[in-house]
């Protein structure tokens, strides 16, 4: 009996170590596994960085565009307003108060022209150091 009680141990151990190697196996495995999921995460976060990087200084560069023609547009305008205060009366208003006013308002117009322009090139230009990341 003790022989059969060492004989049944000792494949129960055996039993227990090829259990181990095979749990051993399955752990190196998932571990690779683990290990190159992880590098590919890391490749697709590297690649979506740089597309949303090209993104962001391509729009950047859109905007810029953008606010360059605004200020040539209201440069232009500016320009006719005043051409056109020296070389055009106001012949359809006669009265003198009425000119000043019409004179105020399209400079109060030009005003905030500018005044948009300006707090959309600050705000570009605030965005532009957290978009070049």
């Amino acid at each position: 009996t003790l022989q059969q009680e060492v004989t049944y141990l000792s494949n129960a151990l055996q039993e227990e170590r090829f259990r181990c190697e095979r749990l051993e196996e399955q752990i190196n495995d998932l571990t690779e596994l683990h290990q190159n999921e992880v590098e590919n995460l890391k490749q697709t976060i590297t690649d979506m960085e740089e597309k949303v990087q090209y993104q962001s200084e391509d729009r950047l560069r859109d905007i810029h565009e953008m606010l360059e023609n605004c200020q040539t547009k209201i440069w232009k305008m500016e320009h006719q307003q005043q051409q056109h205060q020296q070389y055009v009366t106001l012949e359809g208003l006669d009265n003198s108060n009425a000119r000043a006013l019409v004179v105020k308002l399209i400079n109060v117009v030009l005003t905030v022209l500018q005044v948009i322009l300006l707090l959309v090139a600050t705000g570009a230009g605030i965005m532009m150091p957290f978009l070049r990341t």
